[in-house]
């Protein structure tokens, strides 16, 4: 059965990242797995602590465990325990009520973009920037638009000004950056949120911060600028 036509050029896009994985997969297996290092997917090369396969085992054999369906923003007890987190790590100010658990960053970016996106609004992201985004702005009827980033990766500033219209809705962020690694100032994270406050008040066109990654934490455990309280009105 033909797919749509506009799905075609999308679906071939949105492959490659897959194929290279596949194709380590394969590689892997025809030389050895310590011959090839693939850095495709974002999968961790560690096992996970041993306290999470514990728990895992733990609640899968308690018979109080629910396996059926939850709330639509999750269990009650599991936004509590992130709020609480956030609020003890960066004094977020977070209740529970204001905590949505989906599943991954994925699903949470195209629920809440296509939430907020009305068709032919914008999206500024600072280039380079995950290829993933063209999929999300495609799924919500938006416009990716990229604006330049300086030669260290760091945000142009007056770039990023120039890039914002009546038209932006939406700014992705994310800090450690990818694909970049770059890892953003909070001067530059708040001088950025001046800058879309202020196109914010002139048009009339609430911009929001959608911060994928607003914790500020590396995969290796050491912090950065939290884009989660460096910047004036985020949405995580």
């Amino acid at each position: 059965m033909p797919i749509a036509d506009k799905m075609v050029k999308m679906v071939e896009s949105a492959s490659m990242i897959r194929k290279m994985f596949e194709e380590g997969i394969r590689m892997k297996e025809k030389y050895g797995a310590d011959q090839v290092f693939d850095f495709s997917l974002g999968n961790p090369d560690v096992p996970p602590p041993a306290v999470v396969n514990d728990t895992l085992i733990r609640l899968i054999s308690n018979p109080a465990t629910s396996h059926g369906y939850m709330p639509n923003t999750g269990f009650p007890h599991v936004r509590k325990a992130v709020a609480d987190y956030l609020n003890q790590e960066y004094n977020a100010g977070l209740t529970p009520d204001l905590i949505v658990m989906t599943v991954g960053a994925a699903g949470a970016l195209n629920d809440i973009l296509r939430a907020l996106m009305n068709p032919g609004e914008d999206i500024l992201v600072p280039a380079p920037y995950f290829v993933g985004y063209h999929q999300y702005a495609f799924v919500a009827g938006a416009n990716l638009k990229p604006a330049a980033s300086l030669p260290d990766f760091h945000l142009d500033l007056p770039a990023l000004e120039k890039a914002v219209t009546a038209d932006t809705r939406v700014m992705l962020i994310n800090s450690p950056n990818n694909p970049t690694g770059v890892v953003y100032h909070k001067q530059e994270l708040m001088a950025l949120g001046k800058i879309l406050d202020a196109a914010a008040k002139n048009s009339g066109n609430a911009s929001i911060w959608f911060p994928t990654s607003p914790t500020g934490r590396s995969p290796m455990g050491w912090r950065c600028p939290a884009c989660l309280t460096s910047i004036p009105t985020p949405l995580c």
